[in-house]
């Protein structure tokens, strides 16, 4: 497996390492970060769980509404400036967090988060692999670039604690601006150096006269919007970034009503990543020989039982055994949610249909920290509420098992 892995790197090692390079640097906009610099902001702006979750879920879901356009122009911008434009506007974003003075200014440096770190950096990053490569390699690809979540969930928490206890939460944002614009676009122009003979072979390709050119050809935006089987799809499929969402981004009321220490659950961040990573190796070369679907009706398993540990334990060790089975869960999702477009729809519009599905993405995690935030400040208890995510997560579990049952899966070699 890990071998497939190697030759792979070999062939393509700069693409790969830029597709990493923007999973990691995503972790800026992923509410796990963000969420560290909750209880500072709140104390600051003189915020609510349920204000700050509602402001929060405000931005959030206004990212995702321009999501679906501002992603789709990946399928028709040169992917070395598109990938630029989004680590400027990254840039701005931290920098607008650390000048944010009210609520309104927070709230558009909130936004910016959101939209170039959680939506279309992460967007780009699995996209480009999904699009350049082909159905032996894909999910292969996907699984490489996708490592950088893991990896950013590893490292970003103690950075962040760290950078928060040097400067304060307004200086770490503005140290992390400076960084970013200083460095990244000059990675990226680095690393997509030879992409102009990349996109030529892609665009040769997709002339020829392959069984994949015909089905892409045939699927389009338009087209996905009128499968119903899709919205049915996507009811399960926006289910963990409904869920997760939510638990990191009250982890600190969630901590304090379990009575558990603060910094050993920001820790167990790194046991989540541990997972997370591991199962996304085993996801790309799984994925290339069983095929999206087939795995779509089994990965959410491990956030049931996830949910049901954190719910049912108020122990620390239920805190450890979700990060353990929810991080496991997180590797598989991160190719299946990419991979598994490819395969239904192809890949000649797969920009404009992964950013509308990452656009229901987001608005799922726009909605978790408001709703599970008035429901904490009107007295529902956390377990309740986690108790509640683990029986949607059992209704995804059914549906896709339901939906892919019948599907007939070609047994692909492992490259």
């Amino acid at each position: 497996m890990m071998a497939s892995y190697w030759r792979l790197f070999l062939a393509q090692p700069r693409f790969l390492t830029f597709g990493f390079l923007l999973a990691f640097i995503s972790s800026f906009g992923q509410t796990f970060y963000i969420a560290l610099f909750s209880g500072e902001i709140r104390a600051t702006f003189d915020l609510s769980h349920g204000e700050f979750g509602e402001a929060y879920s405000v931005a959030t879901l206004t990212s995702g509404l321009i999501l679906a356009f501002a992603g789709k122009r990946i399928d028709h911008i040169d992917l070395r400036h598109y990938a630029v434009i989004l680590a400027i506007g990254l840039a701005v974003a931290c920098l607008g967090m650390s000048f944010s003075h009210g609520i309104l200014s927070l709230g558009i440096g909130i936004f910016m988060l959101r939209l170039f770190g959680q939506g279309l950096l992460s967007h780009a990053a699995v996209t480009s692999m999904a699009r350049y490569f082909d159905a032996g390699n894909r999910g292969k690809a996907v699984s490489f670039a996708a490592l950088g979540f893991p990896c950013g969930e590893a490292v970003f928490p103690l950075m962040g604690v760290g950078l928060m206890i040097w400067l304060g939460w307004r200086d770490a944002w503005l140290l992390s601006a400076i960084v970013i614009v200083g460095l990244l676009p000059l990675a990226i122009y680095a690393l997509l150096r030879d992409h102009r003979r990349r996109h030529q072979a892609y665009l040769e390709a997709r002339a020829d006269n392959s069984q994949e050119a015909k089905q892409d050809s045939d699927q389009t935006v338009g087209q996905v919007l009128r499968d119903w089987r899709f919205y049915l799809a996507m009811t399960a499929l926006a289910g963990p970034s409904f869920l997760i969402t939510g638990i990191f981004f009250h982890q600190v009321h969630l901590v304090a009503e379990k009575g558990w220490d603060l910094s050993i659950f920001a820790s167990g961040v790194a046991i989540y990543a541990g997972f997370q990573l591991t199962t996304g190796i085993l996801s790309g070369p799984m994925v290339d020989r069983h095929g999206a679907r087939f795995i779509a009706r089994f990965y959410q398993i491990p956030y049931v039982l996830a949910l049901l540990a954190l719910g049912l334990i108020d122990q620390w060790y239920g805190g450890l055994a979700f990060m353990v089975l929810a991080g496991a869960a997180s590797g598989f999702s991160s190719n299946i949610k990419t991979t598994l477009w490819t395969e239904l729809y192809g890949t000649r519009n797969i920009g404009g249909i992964r950013a509308m599905t990452a656009a229901i993405d987001v608005v799922a995690s726009a909605l978790s920290p408001a709703l599970l935030g008035w429901a904490i400040d009107a007295g529902v208890s956390i377990n309740t509420l986690i108790l509640m995510c683990a029986g949607h997560a059992s209704y995804a579990v059914v549906l896709l098992s339901s939906m892919y049952r019948r599907q007939k899966y070609r047994r692909r070699p492992i490259a």
